[in-house]
């Protein structure tokens, strides 16, 4: 009885405490914050009379969003923002157009928030590219196209932020890149805002602004060839501090009369063959060559892409015609097999062959199947077509005199 009073006792008084705890711990949760917003190309003026938002994403998925506006001397101040490191915080403002956004560790709401901003300049001349790798990844015999990837650095090392003028048409200034004739499947990586580019034909531009710094752009690519050769022909529209190209060795010669060959690189395990230059102007024009480039196997060219599929839809019951209109000859005729026979020659088999006749009825039919499916182009499914066909008819036509021949001696 006496420890059972006892538990109690200690239990009612701790119940006083761990409440005092508890609102001490909620009170902590909760703080006013203070902040800074100052303008980086004015020697460090603040940002006055600007809308400041703090978004906090809290565990549970939801949402919740404080405002403030700075002073004259960029200051502001959020009030009540919980504070969790289940949380994640992001700060934003808008100044002059352009959109100013940083997430903010926990910790570093224990001091003054501070975020920068920038006045703006529509010049291209705030722009330098630092350099420019042109990295020819690999080549596709199959689908006869090479895969490629750059590698851009561009640097602005204004005090200003790069915005585009896109409102005058005669001034559009914008960050822009041409391409090889062809490329297709392109793909965009950046830190500068990927979905503000603009398809303008030859290449891309992109119309996102450019904060001061250095910034990367990523983008692949591919391009067709024909035979075992290519000539890509690019157009640089910024300066260039240094441009590199690299091939593999192993699947092609390189060559660009505009281009100076330098060492070899291995990546992973493969030898690139190099080719570099410095300090490419803006409108230069680059000639990358390829030569010895692989090409598809008899295999690969059944097997191999191709645009028509109108085809599908004539070619293969029109061979199944001739399969079953030729099926019926051979039963027909088939009383006078011996008499054929005896018709040989030495040194050579007997010219009605009728199961090589629907081997290329066969041969012909699947040709077309495969043409009608997309894995053929049209120029190499009309040449071999037009040899099988070729042979069809010279063996009818050998076929033909035997049988005159035959009835005559009849």
């Amino acid at each position: 009885m006496v420890i059972k009073t006892t538990i109690k006792l200690i239990i009612l008084g701790l119940i006083p405490f761990l409440f005092f705890q508890t609102a001490i711990i909620f009170a902590a949760e909760i703080r006013d914050v203070q902040g800074r917003i100052t303008n980086q190309s004015r020697n460090n003026s603040g940002g006055s009379d600007l809308s400041v938002t703090l978004h906090v994403f809290k565990q549970d998925e939801s949402l919740e969003t404080f405002t403030g506006n700075t002073d004259s001397l960029g200051q502001f101040s959020l009030q009540k923002v919980p504070m969790s490191e289940n949380n994640r915080y992001m700060i934003s403002t808008i100044y002059q157009t352009i959109e100013y956004a940083k997430e903010v560790p926990l910790q570093e709401f224990e001091d003054s928030l501070k975020l920068s901003v920038f006045d703006t300049t529509e010049s291209l001349k705030a722009l330098s590219i630092d350099s420019h790798l042109w990295f020819i990844k690999d080549v596709d015999p199959k689908a006869r196209h090479i895969v490629i990837n750059e590698i851009v650095m561009v640097n602005n090392e204004e005090n200003l932020v790069f915005a585009p003028n896109l409102r005058d048409p005669s001034k559009m200034n914008f960050l822009r890149f041409s391409l090889p004739i062809g490329f297709s499947d392109l793909h965009l990586e950046t830190d500068i805002g990927r979905d503000n580019v603009l398809d303008v034909g030859t290449g891309f531009g992109m119309t996102s602004p450019i904060p001061p710094g250095m910034h990367q752009i990523i983008f692949t690519y591919t391009v067709p060839y024909e035979k075992d050769q290519l000539t890509m022909t690019r157009r640089f529209l910024q300066e260039i501090d240094i441009l590199q190209v690299l091939f593999p060795a192993n699947q092609g010669s390189m060559f660009s009369p505009n281009l100076e060959e330098v060492e070899s690189a291995i990546i992973g395990d493969i030898n690139y063959s190099t080719w570099a230059a410095q300090n490419i102007q803006a409108g230069s024009t680059v000639v990358v060559n390829l030569t010895n480039l692989s090409e598809p196997s008899f295999a690969q060219m059944l097997f191999s892409g191709v645009r028509a599929t109108k085809y599908l839809t004539i070619a293969i019951p029109l061979t199944l015609g001739l399969i079953l209109f030729f099926t019926l000859i051979t039963i027909s005729i088939r009383p006078f097999s011996r008499a054929l026979g005896k018709l040989s020659t030495p040194n050579e088999q007997p010219l009605n062959n009728l199961e090589s006749n629907s081997s290329l009825l066969y041969d012909i039919a699947y040709l077309d199947s495969t043409f009608g499916l997309n894995n053929m182009s049209e120029n190499q499914y009309l040449d071999l077509r037009s040899r099988l066909m070729t042979f069809l008819v010279l063996r009818l036509e050998k076929q033909e005199l035997l049988y005159s021949s035959l009835y005559e001696n009849e």
